[in-house]
């Protein structure tokens, strides 16, 4: 957040005792349709106070009420996961879904890949993700300061481009990143990876590769040749992870957060083994995934995974069965069909939310970050309102 950003909320919250006797008018509820460009939903401080459960924050428009998380208002970097976001049909889904972000007022956003899918063309990246978001990403309109907006790429930003590559997807988000500049000019050969920092929060961005159907799309796709030129990326001695290695081994952080398209672990049908890297042997605290369509928690001893594929696309449910995929290669055809009788829920899993979409926040404060999926559903009047769903936390004790 710049300076004068900052010194702006810092006025605000600083409100004259006078009015602590004021009653302060609640919020209005979400609108029951969201149109092209109305993602604060007009919930401003007033005389420098908000409602009960609510606290001043930076919004997109400026100053706003922001809604507190897990029953507090301890304030804190808050950052919000999307992933899978803007699927052919789903465009009002994915604006309510950008309404909630702008609504708790993110200070960050973290994608986990599908940023947008093959139907929306070559400029589809500025008429979708630079609608909702612009004013987070570096070099966009309406952007002010430093990068906000941290992207991974996942299967179908592949599809945007022909052969398919990330070409479209590196031209987009050109600006993120140290390396993807050099992404631009050679998408096959440059490392797809990047960190941040954000506070005590390390972030660090892989690409998990195209991961083949093996449907007849696939068939001819170089990408999915018995020997694939992207099988690197998900090796963890290749280069992309010896390159990750290195970064949680250059300096210390509080807390270390990776995120990719391909989840390691879930309850659906499209978990990928080969991205279950030593993650917690190398000092990772968090990873984060998308690609199936639910929400779902889950837990490696200390190391929490979290699946999100909640932003847009059609949403997924869990499956009454199960078919795990032994190599990313292998055809998911029978993923939706009959298969005889097994658990649905992985042995690591915790929480799982399907059928609705929303998004996952974090909170970072100092020795403690917190995480809170909050869904968008309707109350008995039909009426659109937000939940939190799921929330779990980290604390350790940080070195200064």
């Amino acid at each position: 957040m710049s300076m004068n950003r900052s010194l702006a909320v810092a006025a605000l919250i600083a409100a004259p005792a006078a009015l602590a006797a004021k009653v302060v008018a609640p919020c209005p509820a979400p609108e029951k349709s969201i149109r092209k460009g109305e993602f604060d939903q007009r919930c401003a401080p007033q005389e420098g106070r908000c409602a009960e459960g609510r606290a001043v924050a930076q919004g997109r428009g400026g100053p706003t009420c922001a809604p507190c998380l897990g029953g507090s208002c301890r304030g804190g970097l808050r950052i919000a996961v999307i992933g899978d976001i803007d699927e052919a049909g789903q465009r009002l889904a994915t604006e309510r879904v950008a309404a909630l972000v702008h609504h708790y007022a993110a200070d960050h956003i973290l994608t986990l890949g599908d940023n947008l899918y093959p139907k929306h063309g070559s400029k589809g990246y500025a008429r979708s993700i630079g609608t909702f978001y612009s004013s987070y990403i570096a070099g966009k309109r309406g952007h002010e300061g430093e990068n906000r907006f941290w992207p991974s790429p996942g299967n179908h930003d592949y599809e945007l481009s022909k052969p398919r590559a990330l070409t479209e997807y590196f031209k987009y988000f050109s600006k993120v990143g140290d390396n993807y500049a050099a992404c631009v000019r050679e998408p096959d050969k440059c490392l797809p990876a990047y960190e941040a920092r954000l506070g005590s929060l390390r972030v660090i961005s892989i690409n998990s590769g195209y991961h083949c159907n093996s449907g007849p799309r696939d068939e001819k796709n170089p990408l999915c040749k018995p020997t694939a030129p992207d099988d690197w990326l998900r090796d963890p001695s290749g280069r992309q992870g010896q390159w990750l290695k290195a970064r949680l081994a250059a300096g210390p952080a509080c807390f270390n957060l990776v995120f990719f398209h391909h989840p390691p672990h879930d309850s659906g049908c499209w978990e990928v083994p080969s991205m279950r890297w030593p993650f917690k042997e190398w000092g990772m605290d968090v990873v984060l995934a998308g690609h199936e369509h639910f929400y779902e928690r889950l837990s490696d001893g200390d190391l929490r995974y979290f699946v999100v594929g909640t932003a847009g696309a059609k949403v997924h449910h869990f499956r009454n069965h199960r078919y795990v995929q032994t190599d990313y290669r292998n055809a998911h055809k029978n993923c939706d069909r009959k298969q005889p009788a097994a658990a649905t829920r992985s042995p690591h899993s915790k929480a799982q939310i399907a059928g609705e979409h929303g998004a996952l926040f974090l909170e970072l404060r100092e020795g403690e970050l917190s995480f809170h999926f909050v869904a968008i559903d309707r109350d008995a009047q039909g009426r659109i309102r937000y939940r939190e769903r799921d929330r779990d936390a980290i604390r350790k004790t940080c070195a200064p």
